[in-house]
């Protein structure tokens, strides 16, 4: 398990943290819309989106993956990406990965 804590699927599984302090790495997934949509809409989709992440039957399915729900505003996930900017920026120019 390469995220801080173990997953409640796997507990038996340690993570990669337990032997390395500090060491986490995991996925993430979120809604983009393009630049200059409307705040209005963008609010609307973020709340129905949130509803959907709170469905029993979306709870269970993400269970089913070990998914961690999150759900968050438009600002909490722009403050996320900046942080993941950041923390991988630097193994992307380190390793010179470029773009095809």
């Amino acid at each position: 398990m390469t995220t801080a804590k173990r997953a409640p699927s796997f507990p038996d599984v340690p993570t990669v943290a337990e032997t390395v302090p500090g060491y986490e790495t995991y996925t993430w997934n979120a809604l983009f819309a393009p630049a200059g949509t409307p705040p209005d809409v963008v609010a609307k989709l973020n709340g129905a989106a949130n509803e959907a992440l709170k469905d029993p039957a979306v709870v269970a399915r993400m269970n089913d993956f070990s998914a961690t729900i999150v759900g968050s505003t438009p600002e909490e996930l722009g403050k996320h990406v900046t942080a993941e900017l950041a923390k991988w920026g630097p193994v992307v120019k380190d390793a010179h990965i470029q773009m095809d």
